[in-house]
C-alpha cells in the first residue's frame, strides 16, 4: 500500500489521540528513517499531542525503548534508526523541506487556512510516495485527517474539509473514512449519550 489517506470523524475523548499517538511512536520505534508530523491548532496543542506519544513511551518496558538523540517538548529523534516525530502549531507550510512518511492533521476541521496548508502539505507527502518502506503491509506514506466535524456538514459555503469528507461519503477514492466506536469505554455505554455528542 502507498499513498493511503484517511478521516477520522471522532467524539471528544475516546482516546482517539492517544492511540495516535501510539501508532506514531511504533512506527517511529520499529521503523527506519521515518519522519512524521503532528500538526495541531496551536503551540500549547502541538506539545500535548506530543505528550500523549512520551506517555506511551514512558510506559513501555525498559528492553522495548530505544535511545533518543532529542527530546524535547516538540520533537522525539531516535538514535537507532534516524526516525523523528514532530508536533508543530498549524501554519500554512507545514514541515517545510520535508518529505514526510506520516502526516496527522488534529482537528482540521477548526484550520483556517485549509486550502494553503493542504497546498503546503501535499508535497511533502509526495515526497514520501518514493521512500521503500520496510515493511510491505503498510503505506510509506500515510496522511490522516483526525477532527470533530462541524455541524451541520452541508454542501453549502464548503471549506476543503468537507470537501474531502463529502467525497469520501460519496464513494471517492481520495480518502477512506474511519467512524469512531466507543463500545469498549464502559462509561460511553448509553447510545443516545452517544449520538448526542455526535
Amino acid at each position: 500500500l502507498t499513498g493511503t489517506q484517511m478521516v477520522s470523524k471522532k467524539v471528544r475523548q475516546v482516546g482517539y489521540s492517544t492511540i495516535t499517538g501510539a501508532y506514531c511512536l511504533w512506527r517511529a520505534l520499529f521503523f527506519e528513517s521515518q519522519n512524521i508530523a503532528i500538526i495541531s491548532l496551536t503551540q500549547r496543542d502541538s506539545i500535548v499531542f506530543l505528550e500523549r506519544v512520551k506517555f506511551v513511551y514512558d510506559k513501555l518496558p525498559t528492553w522495548l525503548r530505544q535511545e533518543t538523540s532529542e527530546f524535547a517538548k516538540t520533537s522525539v529523534t531516535f538514535k537507532h534508526n534516524h526516525s523523528k516525530v514532530v508536533s508543530l502549531p498549524n501554519t500554512n507550510d507545514p514541515a517545510r523541506g520535508s518529505s514526510l512518511s506520516l502526516l496527522i492533521v488534529d482537528e482540521f476541521a477548526d484550520f483556517k487556512s485549509q486550502n494553503a496548508f493542504l497546498s503546503a502539505a501535499v508535497p511533502a507527502l509526495s515526497a514520501g510516495l518514493l521512500t521503500p518502506f520496510s515493511n510491505t503491509s503498510l503505506p510509506s506514506q500515510f496522511f490522516i485527517i483526525s477532527t470533530l466535524p462541524k455541524s451541520p456538514l452541508t454542501k453549502e459555503g464548503e471549506n476543503q474539509y468537507l470537501r474531502i469528507l463529502h467525497d469520501a461519503q460519496e464513494g471517492g477514492k481520495e480518502f477512506k473514512i474511519i467512524d469512531v466506536d466507543v463500545s469498549d469505554i464502559p462509561h460511553y455505554q448509553s447510545k443516545e449519550w452517544h449520538d448526542k455528542m455526535r
